[in-house]
């Protein structure tokens, strides 16, 4: 693992590489590749709580519009939150908290002043986002106080594009396999679309962590 921190005048980014171990990833696979036939079924991307809502409206709820108020994600996405009853059930929501653990934790804060609270959010939600030919995310906000933005690639080598930007920064991360970028959520940023064959995909795993008055989940 590869801590590497950047900071602007306005913020503080850190752009961890290699995040996963080969381990933490072929758990993280299973688990990826098991929800794909929720993915394709739009019919069983329900929440767990509220069985009326589907988890693509509540993916549109975590992003704010960009310049023009328009947002425009053209993946797929699924809440795992809501899909499971308890972190536990998932592989993904219990490695992820890695994300909390020294030294990511102690890195990021000190990037810059802006970055302090990301210890203390008490709340987080993931996202699993998947993107396949010619299907990207327009520049956007997200409404949270913390976004950690972790892209896995199924077969790399089939797939062009995907890069995500800071818009507003002149910032570009290349598309990167098991490369996580963390930043505050007020931060425009979008995917470009990918060019991909032979069943190539991105993935992106989102969270959104933020500062609450609820009990804190990031130890469930």
């Amino acid at each position: 693992m590869e801590l590497v921190s950047h900071r602007t005048e306005d913020f503080g980014y850190l752009v961890i590489r290699n995040l996963y171990s080969s381990e933490e990833l072929k758990c993280i696979w299973d688990e990826i590749f098991h929800l794909d036939h929720i993915l394709d079924n739009k019919s069983l991307q329900v929440n767990s709580i509220d069985e009326n809502t589907n988890t693509k409206q509540y993916h549109e709820d975590f992003a704010a519009g960009g310049k023009d108020g328009i947002q425009s994600f053209t993946g797929e996405g699924i809440v795992l939150d809501y899909l499971y009853h308890k972190r536990e059930y998932s592989s993904i929501l219990r490695i992820n908290r890695k994300l909390f653990s020294s030294p990511i934790t102690e890195v990021f804060s000190n990037i810059h002043p802006s970055n302090l609270p990301y210890s203390a959010t008490t709340l987080d939600k993931t996202l699993l986002n998947r993107y396949e030919d010619s299907q990207g995310y327009s520049a956007h906000k997200d409404t949270a106080s913390f976004s950690s933005i972790t892209t896995l690639l199924h077969k790399p080598e089939n797939i062009k594009g995907g890069d995500v930007h800071f818009v507003d920064y002149d910032v570009t991360f290349k598309n990167e396999h098991n490369r996580c970028v963390i930043f505050p959520s007020w931060v425009t940023h979008q995917a470009d679309l990918i060019k991909s064959t032979n069943g190539a995909k991105r993935y992106s795993m989102s969270m959104f962590s933020y500062m609450t008055d609820y009990q804190s989940t990031k130890e469930e």
